[in-house]
């Protein structure tokens, strides 16, 4: 079975009881299922972190995330800005001083079936 080379974009976006917060999920799952047709979403993950005092802060957060149908090694720059947009957008629209964007290769069985 043939393996097909895509790039999947994850945004990890933090989960807060504000209405921004949705709005700006909404506008992700929008934007995948229009650019894509498709997205994959997973609520309330917990994430763990130290923060600046050395104490530990916990982030529930939702995954969001969307598999391309591009080569990451042909269009990296491509995907790379695309990525960027998306992380700025996060940074822009909330308080957060930082968001997690991640863009990795996956492999997709292609199947010959008639």
């Amino acid at each position: 079975m043939p393996l097909l080379k895509k790039a999947r974009i994850e945004v990890y976006l933090p989960r807060a009881n504000n209405v921004s917060y949705s709005k700006l999920r909404s506008a992700f799952e929008k934007e995948f299922l229009q650019t894509y047709n498709g997205y994959t979403l997973i609520t309330e993950l917990k994430g763990s972190y130290v923060n600046e005092s050395g104490g530990v802060d916990v982030d529930v957060i939702d995954l969001i995330y969307v598999d391309t149908p591009f080569d990451v090694e042909i269009h990296r720059d491509a995907i790379s800005s695309y990525a960027a947009s998306l992380q700025q957008i996060v940074l822009e629209t909330t308080p957060e001083e930082s968001v997690l964007v991640v863009v990795h290769e996956t492999l997709h069985a292609v199947s010959d079936k008639k």
